[in-house]
């Protein structure tokens, strides 16, 4: 039989198929957008659900956002209030998380601990959505959309001038 936490991992991304569950690890993690990630962390003593920016967009924004929005103001579930932080290391870290308290791990494993998560998660997953509008939200596909177009134009520029390359990059910023 599995553990409680890889059987919780499980159960959570069976919801989310853009979910990455890494290998031997109590999380999982959905990147929303490029500096963006939104997931869980299975702890002792509680099950955080998280969204983080890591650093790549103005954390002052980041928090304009949750203030603006009062996502720091909100209860989810049952009363519970998230924590709103920028990092420790780094202050173009922010991070909001939920801790869903435990009493001990083999609680993964009640259903209604797990509805209760579920319903944390998505509360918390729709609060954060609207954050990347604007951006792209991505994806394998943009990504290998994103190599493919590299690839191109680096083929592009290699069997061109360096005048007929000014002239085209000229171009896309016109």
């Amino acid at each position: 039989m599995s553990s409680p936490v890889d059987n919780y991992r499980n159960y959570l991304a069976r919801n989310y198929s853009d979910m990455k569950l890494p290998a031997g690890k109590p999380y999982g993690v959905i990147k929303l957008a490029k500096g963006y990630d939104f997931g869980f962390h299975v702890r002792k003593d509680h099950v955080s659900v998280h969204f983080i920016s890591n650093g790549i967009h103005d954390p002052e924004e980041v928090m304009g956002y949750i203030n603006d929005n009062g996502i720091g103001d909100k209860t989810y579930g049952d009363g519970l209030e998230p924590d709103v932080s920028r990092g420790k290391r780094n202050a173009a870290v922010v991070r909001c998380e939920v801790h869903i308290p435990l009493e001990s791990v083999d609680e993964l494993r009640k259903p209604t601990l797990r509805k209760h998560s579920q319903q944390i998660f998505g509360e918390l997953y729709d609060d954060f959505s609207g954050i990347v509008e604007g951006n792209q939200i991505e994806t394998q596909d943009n990504r290998d959309e994103e190599k493919s177009t590299k690839s191109e134009l680096l083929s592009f520029s290699t069997s061109t001038s360096s005048s007929d390359l000014v002239l085209f990059s000229s171009s896309l910023l016109s």
